[in-house]
């Protein structure tokens, strides 16, 4: 599962990409956080979160890369 931070018309967010597409983070449920730090965080504290996530973006029909302008996977990422 690679998650992607991007801009597209509709402003910045992030999701999970599948395949030549991304999956919005809005569509992988209520648990979801809207930054992605913050999902990173709590994947950390939930086992088995991402496991469900990556389930639920791949039942999902994904929006085309091509639409999408691609930016840093975590933007201003503490130390690493």
């Amino acid at each position: 599962m690679r998650l992607v931070s991007y801009r597209s018309e509709g402003g910045a967010g992030w999701g999970v990409q599948v395949g030549d597409g991304v999956v919005d983070r809005t569509r992988l449920g209520a648990d979801v956080p809207g930054a992605l730090p913050a999902f990173i965080e709590r994947c950390a504290q939930t086992p088995g979160l991402l496991p469900k996530v990556a389930a639920r973006a791949a039942a999902e029909s994904p929006s085309p890369l091509s639409r999408l302008h691609l930016l840093p996977c975590v933007p201003q990422p503490g130390k690493i």
